[in-house]
């Protein structure tokens, strides 16, 4: 019997990963903190903030859990290595995983330079965090390695989730809770084999967070690739991750020897990482989509004819 084409997908991704993904253990840590209203104590070697030099000793030690909020994304360019060529001479990608104890991308770029003559105005800088200020071939520039997620779809929300096992094929509805889930629970019967049946419907708790890069973006990484890495062809994103961090009021160093006020993130912290095999060039894309479900899923325990144990996965 031939196989579908999710199945053949399927198979592909597990001989040749086109993409993982990956949470901190950190991350996970301030997120428990966060539910149960504890303090959190940033340790040292965790933040961005230590990398960029930007509030890095403020940003460490004890804090109040529920003033992390997380919104802030950043992008690399490493997400995969060329591992050699075919026998076609076609050159074949590996997708590079990181480890739930990594505290940076492998190799992020930022998303605007400007001159420090030059710089954003108060509307846009509010759109980004992580600012630096470096020089290169005899300026000074502002770079920006952070932008803050647009959470204008994030509607947070239940699914239900429907797999067809032949076809691969899923549909999806709203989950509706009923009165019998509240006062009629019902313990799930183990089959002959004394399994837990799992059965091919699975709820999700689904809420996007919207990354996505438009071509105006694109114009400025490609740019900031070009006076940071000299090469603008850096702006080629196949790796991604999501922080956690607390808004700050933050002064900053600006043309004329002078200073202004702005917000900064400090305690910036990655909590998920997305790699990709297939890099997406800012100089030929109009619009790179980058649509994260901040969701997950659990099986509903049902009478089938499998025979599996119960398996669920999410952030």
């Amino acid at each position: 019997m031939a196989l579908s084409a999710n199945e053949l997908a399927d198979l592909n991704r597990s001989e040749i990963p086109a993409q993982t993904v990956t949470n901190t253990s950190i991350g996970y840590l301030l997120n428990k903190c966060i539910a149960t209203n504890q303090p959190f104590v940033v340790p040292r070697w965790t933040t961005l903030n230590e990398n960029y030099k930007i509030l890095a000793e403020e940003s460490l030690g004890q804090k109040a859990s529920r003033d992390f909020e997380l919104k802030y994304f950043g992008v690399g360019v490493r997400g995969s290595n060329c591992v050699g060529q075919d026998s076609r001479g076609v050159s074949k990608y590996q997708v590079n995983q990181h480890q739930p104890i990594d505290a940076n991308l492998f190799t992020p770029v930022p998303f605007i330079a400007r001159p420090l003559t030059e710089d954003l105005d108060s509307f846009n800088r509010a759109k980004y965090r992580m600012r630096t200020v470096e020089e290169r071939n005899g300026e000074l520039y502002a770079f920006y390695w952070l932008k803050l997620i647009d959470f204008a779809k994030y509607n947070p929300h239940e699914v239900e989730i429907e797999h067809d096992p032949i076809t691969g094929e899923e549909k999806t509805n709203p989950y509706i809770h009923t009165e019998d889930n509240l006062k009629n629970p019902q313990p799930v019967p183990l089959t002959s084999e004394g399994t837990v049946p799992v059965s091919n419907l699975y709820v999700n708790s689904s809420a996007i967070l919207d990354c996505t890069l438009y071509q105006a973006d694109l114009r400025e990484m490609s740019l900031a690739c070009k006076i940071y890495y000299n090469d603008a062809s850096y702006a080629s994103v196949n790796e991604l991750g999501v922080a956690y961090g607390i808004d700050v009021e933050h002064r900053g160093a600006i043309a004329g020897n002078g200073t202004i006020q702005y917000t900064e993130v400090a305690s910036a912290i990655f909590a998920h990482y997305i790699t990709e095999r297939d890099g997406r060039n800012a100089l030929t894309n109009t619009q790179l989509n980058n649509a994260l479900d901040h969701g997950a899923s659990a099986p509903m325990l049902l009478h089938t004819v499998a025979n599996s144990s119960a398996q669920g996965q999410g952030n």
